[in-house]
């Protein structure tokens, strides 16, 4: 009933020489595991799209190239803001949403509110 146990030791620089000469294996099972992660990102992943616009607003009629001076009153530009705020609704909605999906269809793209 007397066993000798042995005491294990590990040298860092001899676990270090094992995995220079097996970074072939090391970098096969990297690869395998980014390719399967690739792969099951692009099956799960629904992407999102966002997309911006700007928009000028005002609420006189200005013709461009008119020798006319531009002159600005503090009641147009409160009410361009107001027609901003309006707009921002309109665009917003169901209906005008919807005509932009509908256009997408056109082209194949997958667009769902």
């Amino acid at each position: 009933m007397n066993e000798k146990k042995e005491d294990l030791e590990i040298n860092l620089k001899d676990l270090f020489v094992v995995f220079l000469r097996r970074w072939w294996i090391i970098a096969i099972v990297a690869l395998v595991f980014a390719g399967a992660v690739l792969g099951l990102c692009y099956a799960t992943y629904t992407p999102k799209y966002k997309a911006t616009s700007m928009m000028y607003v005002n609420n006189n009629d200005i013709s461009i190239g008119s020798s006319a001076s531009l002159s600005l009153s503090y009641a147009d530009i409160t009410a361009s803001k107001t027609l901003v705020e309006t707009y921002k609704v309109i665009l917003f909605t169901r209906t005008a949403m919807q005509e932009v999906i509908d256009r997408q269809d056109v082209l194949g793209y997958d667009i769902r509110l």
